[in-house]
């Protein structure tokens, strides 16, 4: 990996703009295997997804300040399907299926991998995919394979580090110069990488204020 400068920190118009958006009450909507299952909602919407046992149900819990909203399961790949979450009727939170390792059966699988491009490619109101990466494993080729895909359909996404309070100080300051390099072959990037800890909350604030700055660039639209 080679070194460079980080970005300078985000504006605080975004930090407080992030207080407002999540200071709201969350609550389920519904899970969706297909388009058709989608709700056709006015706000505007990021994504999270990552590698099974990632922590990405930690992260979301965290984000949100409620402690049961995502359910943390102890066998990975148990969501199956896309979750979609409405934050004080200002932005929706959707949940992607983990992949890497997943325990769902085949068919429900396929199902997903169809259903995927199909929701990046047609979901207007999607401001930005954020990728989770374990901090103590880095990047592995299903989460470039993601990325591929991402670019492929033209969406935003920016690349969160998780358990960094598990990761080696090192591990983590070398990876957050990483999205830079990164972004040359992927220029739907956003090159800043938010190192985060769901046990400490660790980069929790500033990950509020990125999806403040990422739904701050275009009006929400109705599908």
């Amino acid at each position: 990996m080679t070194a460079a400068a980080p970005e300078p920190s985000l504006s605080a118009v975004y930090y407080t703009l992030a207080d407002k958006i999540f200071n709201g009450a969350p609550r389920f909507i519904r899970g969706a295997s297909a388009m058709e299952h989608l709700p056709a909602l006015a706000m505007p919407e990021i994504a999270f997804c990552g590698r099974s046992n990632v922590g990405k149900s930690s992260l979301l819990n965290s984000l949100v300040r409620f402690k049961n909203l995502a359910r943390v399961a102890k066998t990975p790949g148990r969501t199956q399907e896309l979750n979609l979450f409405n934050l004080g009727d200002r932005l929706i939170l959707a949940d992607m299926p983990g992949y890497g390792y997943a325990t769902a059966p085949e068919p429900v699988q396929l199902k997903w991998q169809k259903f995927l491009p199909e929701y990046l490619a047609a979901r207007d109101q999607l401001r930005r995919v954020f990728l989770l990466i374990d901090a103590r494993h880095g990047l592995r080729d299903t989460d470039r394979q993601m990325l591929g895909l991402l670019l492929e359909m033209q969406v935003s996404a920016q690349l969160v580090l998780t358990k960094c309070d598990s990761a080696k100080a090192p591990q983590v300051e070398e990876f957050l110069h990483y999205g830079h390099e990164l972004a040359a072959d992927f220029p739907n990037l956003v090159p800043v990488v938010v190192a985060t800890s769901s046990k400490t909350d660790q980069g929790i604030r500033e990950l509020r204020a990125w999806v403040a700055e990422a739904i701050s660039h275009a009006p929400a639209s109705a599908e």
